[in-house]
């Protein structure tokens, strides 16, 4: 088992973070040729998709509330992981860590189901 130190539970914040993050750009890129996917995929900034996501997740009816979860989780993660990887002053602990993992992963199922 790999010890649980901060740069260990950092680096899984970031990770979990990247993972929707291509989820959510794989999904845009879908539908689009391929000469055009890598194009669209280098669009897709950071901060703007944070923005999107929030304002979607203000958005999102009830028949789609699912969708508000998954945005709701980007921003949070999004910032969490800039927290991860930027703020040293912040202690990690395994318990917070393995929760934003849990979020990411049913994100993942939630956007599984549209």
């Amino acid at each position: 088992m790999v010890p649980e130190t901060q740069a260990t539970l950092r680096r899984s914040v970031s990770t979990a973070y990247y993972a929707l993050f291509h989820l959510i750009i794989e999904t845009a890129c879908m539908n689009r040729p391929q000469p055009q996917r890598s194009k669209v995929a280098r669009q897709l900034e950071h901060k703007r998709m944070k923005e999107m996501s929030a304002e979607a997740a203000k958005r999102a009816p009830g028949a789609h509330a699912g969708l508000a979860v998954v945005a709701n989780t980007f921003v949070d993660l999004r910032q969490r992981r800039h927290r991860a990887d930027y703020d040293l002053g912040i202690v990690l602990t395994p318990d917070k860590v393995a929760f934003d993992i849990r979020l990411v992963g049913e994100a993942f199922a939630i956007w599984g189901k549209y």
